[in-house]
């Protein structure tokens, strides 16, 4: 099993399969459990490539950030709000699948306004309703946005 994880930094398109599935998913057409399946393999998969790119002989075949910016966009991002919906019902194992690809968007890429989302936010404002555990990330997209927010003017 160690040497099949050693190999995975290296294949490119298996990292692709998921972000592919991710832009082409479709709530119309496939199932909530679909979309859970995908965004937790992910995550696994994001878990174990972590691992490797900690490992000097794995450095030079794999940029976990550079994977990482792919998400960036919110086509990628909005089947993680759609899962999002579903917080109560979800797994915390699911629940922690998405909040980590939120936050490694959100926070460590630097791109907040991408999770400006209506389908997002309308989620972190249910869960700050619900005092869930995530309220100090919630509320730093949210000042984020408030921040970043451009001025209107009022027009007479």
């Amino acid at each position: 099993m160690a040497l099949i994880r050693g190999y995975l930094p290296a294949i490119r398109d298996l990292r692709q399969l998921f972000l592919l599935r991710l832009r082409l998913f479709k709530s119309t057409l496939q199932s909530r459990r679909y979309l859970h399946d995908v965004i937790t393999a992910n995550h696994v998969l994001l878990l174990t490539l972590e691992r490797a790119a900690k490992q000097p002989s794995y450095k030079a075949c794999f940029d976990l950030r550079q994977h990482l910016i792919q998400f960036c966009s919110s086509t990628i991002l909005s089947p993680y709000g759609t899962a999002l919906e579903d917080f109560k019902t979800n797994s915390t194992f699911l629940n922690d699948c998405v909040f980590t690809i939120l936050h490694h968007v959100g926070v460590d890429l630097r791109r907040a306004d991408l999770l400006y989302e209506p389908i997002i936010l309308r989620s972190f404002n249910t869960i700050l309703e619900e005092k869930f555990q995530v309220y100090m990330f919630i509320c730093l997209i949210y000042w984020s946005y408030i921040l970043t927010m451009p001025n209107v003017k009022n027009v007479s």
